[in-house]
Order: structure tokens, then sequence, then C-alpha cells
């Protein structure tokens, strides 16, 4: 594999972000899932920050451009996130 052959990908099923291997006249492959690492350094914003309680940022994947944000949210609300769902 080559670097220059990596690029960014969305699943447009699940949302996941993935490391993919592009190379011309083929079908990208799918090498790894990147989401968590992803919003990691995004979440790492917040933290460092201070005051911020959300931070948004534009990204350009091979495939279409996204916003993703993420949000501090309390104890008490995720919680109660939590119980929706199930």
């Amino acid at each position: 594999m080559k670097p220059n052959n990596f690029g960014c990908r969305t699943n447009p099923e699940t949302g996941d972000i993935w490391l993919t291997e592009e190379k011309y006249r083929q079908k990208p492959r799918y090498i790894k899932n990147i989401t968590g690492p992803v919003l990691l350094s995004l979440a790492s914003d917040l933290h460092v920050g201070g005051e911020a309680t959300q931070a948004t940022r534009f990204v350009k994947f091979s495939d279409r451009c996204v916003r993703i944000t993420i949000e501090l949210i309390s104890n008490e609300e995720y919680d109660a996130e939590q119980t929706e769902e199930e």
C-alpha cells in the first residue's frame, strides 16, 4: 500500500468514518474504522478549551463534506439518553 492512495470515507448507512485505500479505477478498499479516534480528537478540543460546551468541525472526505459536532453534556443528561434508548 502506498501512502498516496489513502483516503477517508464515511459509510452512509452507519455514519462511521473509514480509512480507505483508493486506487485509480478501482473500488475503494475499507481498511480501518477510525470513527473513535476522530471523535476523541474533537472531544479533546472541549476539554482543553475550558469554557466551550460544543465543538463543530467541517471535514472534507473523498466522497462528501460533513459537519461533525461534539457537545459536552452532564452525566445526568447522558443517563437520561441511555434510558430512553432502552
